[in-house]
């Protein structure tokens, strides 16, 4: 009898050990998968993540930007990601199994890993049999190679962003953003990078707050022209330098900022379109307290001014800001600090290279565009190329008249003017150069735009940190307008 008690008791525990078995089997089958399956932790994840064959970036002429290979030979070898052209790091950001991605690869990661389709019955068989890798699809950007790489060869060695727009379409064929990092090494030098003065992850194109100091001129020489406001009224303060008083920068103590002319000229009276010419900001202070801040708030808001553009998949919130683009703290700012570009607006230069297109596209500025076309498949000759539907509507910002109208000024300001430096033989270039203060530093801007055949149009906008030469900036506009022009031609 006590034997068969203690085989009763024995056989209870094991009934009991494997009930209680049971119901932990069913609970990780049914509701603790997703669970264990979203910890960051989980090591399948990231054999999954190393397994996926991204698929590969091409510009939009098909030129290789990033693609995917197996890191050995072996069938389970994880995959290795290849950036081949460092002109275009700043614009594609990166992916690692380790800090995960930013910038491209992280818009379109859904497509570039494949989550984005369903697998078929068969894909995963071969998949298994063969020891294939899981394939993603391949994005075609708007990027044109050519145009990058010579952006990114005028802006290396400074601090800023330049970005080119395509008019109409508003496809972007150029975006540069400097410091900037090598992705291919990211793993090995990402404690260097955190750390590193310029913040190279920080992305400018579209993150960076600018004061835009006199590059305001061209909404204020709109708002002359709706208002009409005659463009050859003298101011007799002209050439002279204008004294900004109590602005303050990053929280820091009030201080007063000497404003010049972006030239220098000797001391004469100036037309306001005289003043927009060479950048000179004390007509326009004059200007602005004649027309006071509704006319000018209405114009900022016409152009769109402190609209923060964005990419579809791409962050706009600014994460550390920077020193030469912070925005400006003072409690109490002045219409004429607005107007001059010095108060509380701040820009980034995507914003301003729409501005840009939208001038020279008579009035109506694109929705800027990445994604150029997409593919999928794993045979070659099955993988064509889509192009995504667009039905991304303009934004109107000035008449037809007043487009043109600032079209003639800008082109006078690179024949005899600031921009001059922006010009190019054969190729017609209007633009405004200008100077911007913030904290101890001073940045250049140009803005312009270079015409096509047909209607069309190229657009550009460029900003140079911790520099005060406008004519450096102009150059580096008209170098690549000229680039762009002759790619866009072809």
């Amino acid at each position: 009898m006590l034997f068969q008690r203690e085989t009763k008791r024995l056989l209870g525990g094991l009934l009991l050990l494997f009930a209680a078995l049971a119901l932990s089997a069913a609970y990780w089958a049914v509701d603790g998968a997703a669970t264990l399956l979203g910890r960051l932790d989980n090591p399948r994840l990231l054999e999954a993540a190393a397994a996926v064959q991204r698929g590969s970036i091409y510009d939009r002429h098909e030129q290789l930007l990033v693609s995917s290979s197996p890191a050995g030979s072996g069938a389970g070898a994880p995959m290795l990601r290849q950036y081949h052209i460092p002109a275009a790091y700043s614009a594609l950001g990166y992916y690692s199994l380790r800090y995960g991605a930013s910038g491209v690869e992280l818009a379109f990661d859904r497509h570039l890993t494949g989550s984005d389709r369903t697998i078929t019955l068969s894909e995963a068989l071969e998949g298994e049999l063969l020891h294939r890798h899981p394939a993603g699809g391949d994005i075609m950007l708007t990027l044109d190679a050519d145009i990058q790489q010579r952006l990114a060869e005028r802006l290396q060695g400074f601090a800023g962003a330049g970005v080119v727009i395509d008019v109409p379409s508003g496809e972007i064929l150029a975006a540069v953003s400097l410091p900037t990092f090598d992705p291919n090494t990211l793993d090995t030098d990402w404690d260097q990078l955190v750390a590193q003065s310029g913040n190279p992850f920080f992305n400018r194109i579209i993150q960076g707050r600018y004061q835009p100091g006199s590059a305001l001129q061209t909404p204020l020489m709109a708002a002359a022209s709706l208002i009409e406001f005659p463009a050859n009224r003298q101011f007799e303060s002209g050439t002279l330098p204008m004294e900004l008083t109590g602005i303050s920068t990053d929280g820091s103590a009030a201080q007063d900022i000497m404003l010049e002319c972006a030239v220098r000229l000797p001391e004469r009276a100036l037309t306001l379109h005289e003043a927009y010419i060479y950048a000179c900001p004390s007509p326009f202070a004059a200007f602005a307290e004649e027309i006071g801040s509704t006319v000018i708030n209405a114009m900022m808001e016409t152009f769109h001014v402190e609209d923060m553009p964005s990419l579809p998949g791409f962050p706009t919130a600014a994460v550390e800001p920077l020193a030469a683009v912070s925005a400006q703290s003072a409690a109490d700012y002045s219409i004429v600090a607005d107007a001059l570009g010095q108060g509380d607006i701040v820009v980034s230069p995507l914003m301003m290279a729409l501005i840009s297109a939208g001038i020279v596209n008579d009035g109506n500025a694109p929705q800027p565009a990445l994604l150029y076309a997409t593919r999928v498949g794993s045979d070659d000759s099955d993988r064509t190329w889509e192009r995504p539907v667009q039905t991304v509507p303009t934004f109107p910002i000035a008449t037809i008249s007043t487009a043109r109208l600032l079209q003639d000024y800008m082109r006078e300001a690179v024949i005899k003017g600031a921009a001059q430096n922006a010009g190019r033989p054969g190729v017609d270039i209007g633009g405004h150069a200008a100077l911007a203060h913030a904290g101890d530093e001073t940045h250049t801007w140009f803005i312009g735009f270079a015409t096509l055949q047909n209607g069309r149009g190229v657009a550009i906008a460029v900003v140079v940190e911790d520099n005060a030469d406008p004519g450096l900036a102009a150059d580096i506009g008209g170098d690549v307008l000229q680039t762009a022009h002759n790619s866009q031609s072809s």
